[in-house]
């Protein structure tokens, strides 16, 4: 049987968390728009929460005067004391005692680590417990997370995102039994522990049939990402096939260059082949204008070489009653003419405005090396679309 023996009380090294927290209680008004008294309580937070630790206040807490040192321990989040009084983080046990920033090694003692030295005013002692990384699951309510599953370290949530990947994230499917390692990385974001996993890629060829392959799914902490540019990023990571979203083989707006009036978040959602499954789906990557509203914008393709194309599909995101995007009053597609101006096309139909489905059109075709698409954004509305396609 496992047991912590320290006689110092300093032994769980506990910093006095700086931040405070403030309760307002006791307001009081004769009148709606008058204050009368407010009473103002302030505390200590209990527990802090930083990058890579947690810190629990032992001093602000009541209930830990009086307690010993196993009870205190219990107190702490993600800590727990097994029957055999071994302290577990996240259910491991390996360990590391420190005495003023110094690994001390000692063997256990009929299950009592030992420490015998000369104490003296000011010693710190550490317990340092390892976090390995684990694999969580959300709530069976959570019914956009089924299925999937996310990577923690600690306190840490993790994430994959583009600059650490030559593959699609958004593509990915985990195995039932992925296997997790640790790298240290002192020359990426400041210094971060890059977690490693063995996954697979599926993915749709040309003639439509689906291809897998295995890769190597590297992570970074979430607190880092967007630092590099914009690209996909996801947390929830597919464990079931049918929650999986295959890529799509490459078209002619993948393989273009993208240009829009006005930098948006999601540049890259534009041609990344991903659609939403019905008109209510947000799932998918979504550009938009907000908060723009009442302006006319556009996005332009400009293509590898010149290209005859024929029909525009646009996928339109609107997230009305409650949000700040709606489908355009209108739109048109514009191609470049040989002398470089711009050149509306020859609609064969109207320019349909559906939500979050297929808005279609079809034009005569024309032979060109880039395209437009022009919208007009409602008086009190931005726009802005999950996917647009051009054959």
């Amino acid at each position: 049987m496992k047991k912590f023996l320290f006689i110092l009380a300093a032994v769980l090294q506990v910093a006095i968390a700086g931040a405070q927290q403030v309760d307002t209680t006791g307001f009081y008004s004769e009148k709606r728009d008058t204050l009368k008294a407010a009473a103002v309580t302030v505390r200590r937070d209990l527990v802090t929460a930083d990058a890579d630790k947690l810190t629990y206040n032992v001093q602000a807490d009541p209930k830990a005067e009086g307690s010993n040192l196993i009870d205190i321990l219990r107190a702490v989040p993600m800590l727990s004391i097994n029957g055999d009084e071994e302290v577990l983080l996240n259910g491991s046990n390996d360990y590391k005692v420190l005495v003023n920033g110094e690994e001390v090694q000692a063997e256990l003692e009929k299950g009592y680590f030992t420490i015998n030295r000369r104490w003296k005013k000011g010693d710190v002692v550490s317990l340092h417990l390892d976090m390995e990384p684990r694999i969580v699951r959300a709530n069976h309510n959570v019914k956009a997370d089924e299925g999937r599953i996310a990577i923690e370290k600690g306190p840490v949530v993790y994430c994959a995102e583009w600059p650490d990947n030559d593959f699609s994230v958004r593509s990915v499917i985990m195995s039932q039994k992925p296997e997790l390692s640790v790298e240290h990385r002192s020359d990426l974001l400041y210094g971060i522990d890059m977690i490693h996993s063995d996954a697979q890629t599926i993915a749709y060829d040309e003639k439509g049939r689906l291809v897998v392959k295995d890769v190597t799914l590297n992570l970074i902490p979430y607190y880092a990402w967007c630092h590099r540019g914009s690209g996909e990023m996801t947390v929830w990571l597919p464990q079931e096939l049918r929650v999986t979203k295959p890529l799509m083989p490459e078209n002619l707006a993948s393989k273009s260059k993208v240009s829009v009036s006005r930098r948006g978040s999601s540049l890259s959602a534009i041609n990344d082949r991903l659609v939403p499954a019905y008109a209510e789906d947000r799932s998918a990557p979504y550009f938009h204008w907000w908060p723009a509203k009442n302006s006319t914008e556009w996005i332009s393709y400009e293509f590898p070489q010149t290209t005859t194309v024929s029909t525009s599909t646009v996928y339109w995101f609107d997230d009305q009653p409650w949000g700040g995007c709606k489908v355009p009053d209108s739109w048109k597609i514009y191609y470049r003419n040989s002398a470089g101006e711009w050149v509306e096309v020859e609609a064969l139909g109207a320019y349909p405005r559906e939500k979050g489905i297929a808005s279609e059109v079809s034009f005569k075709p024309v032979a060109t090396d880039a395209v437009k698409i022009e919208i007009v954004q409602p008086e009190e509305y931005s726009c802005g679309l999950f996917e647009w396609d051009i054959k």
